[in-house]
């Protein structure tokens, strides 16, 4: 199965309640329904990325009516669709700023980074980013935990005196 998840124009979207996809079996697009109340609003310019059971949108460009007229929006808010459920569940974090046309990549610790992309500026104009963004989903297992404090405190111990301490060679060799 193949999903799309948002796209088009900005002031063409719908929301992700809606999700078109092509099924590899019978070679046809089909459309599913999420069973969620509340859906992400619809965007172009986001990012999507799997975890485990999970499609993750994040950030994103979306049309908003005004009293002004249309306006362009980059959006910060991130959202889980479980897979089995077909629930779409909004994520307590936003990124700390609006994104959109930026990249994102699930690294093999499970995490979300995001990087670079475009922003609006407080006189509406558009500027490029250059920043790196990491979000965990899940707890990691206490021996990464434990890792990442003992490395960052100690970043500049020989491998060998690592090694001599108990660290486990799996983890020296990251160094």
């Amino acid at each position: 199965m193949i999903m799309i998840f948002g796209g088009g124009c900005p002031k063409a979207t719908e929301d992700l309640g809606t999700i078109p996809y092509f099924c590899t079996k019978t070679d046809s697009w089909e459309i599913m329904k999420t069973k969620s109340i509340h859906n992400p609003p619809g965007r172009v310019a986001h990012s999507c990325n799997k975890i485990g059971n999970y499609i993750i949108v994040t950030g994103g460009q979306a049309q908003i009516e005004s009293p002004d007229g249309a306006r362009d929006f980059a959006l910060s808010d991130i959202w889980l669709l479980d897979l089995e459920s077909y629930l779409w569940t909004p994520v307590k974090l936003n990124l700390p700023k609006g994104i959109f046309f930026h990249s994102g990549a699930v690294g093999g610790d499970d995490c979300l980074y995001t990087f670079g992309g475009s922003t609006y500026n407080a006189q509406g104009s558009v500027d490029r980013l250059n920043v790196l963004y990491k979000v965990n989903f899940f707890v990691p297992p206490l021996v990464e935990l434990a890792w990442n404090v003992f490395h960052e405190s100690f970043k500049y111990i020989p491998r060998l005196k690592m090694v001599e301490l108990g660290v486990p060679i799996y983890l020296v060799h990251r160094v």
